[in-house]
């Protein structure tokens, strides 16, 4: 018997940005933190000031915003979801530029 999943969104749970993002596993499962990782202010300075600033501090921060579990077993569906959605995204933006070359709307 097959059981339907069905996916609310809690309107409590905000949705957070995260740019970068780290994996680690251990035999049963695979831990997945995200992060939001930003540049250093003042771009606009020298660049050997950022350099420095840089150097001296280590790096730049990464604030983890959210930290999942997965067991091993969910991975390459998960895996297989995002790579199905990037195509899907990568098609997408694909036509709308080749549209716009061609001087059509969306």
């Amino acid at each position: 018997m097959q059981v339907r999943v069905i996916y609310p969104y809690p309107e409590s749970l905000p949705a957070v940005y995260a740019n970068n993002l780290v994996i680690h596993h251990s035999p049963l499962e695979f831990l997945v933190s995200f992060y939001q990782v930003f540049p250093p202010p003042n771009l606009e300075n020298d660049p050997q000031d950022i350099k420095r600033k840089i150097e001296k501090t280590g790096g730049v921060p990464a604030h983890c915003v959210a930290r999942i579990a997965i067991p091993k077993e969910q991975m390459p569906a998960i895996v297989e979801a995002f790579l199905s959605n990037l195509k899907k995204y990568q098609d997408r933006e694909a036509q709308a530029a080749t549209n716009n070359e061609n001087g059509q709307g969306e």
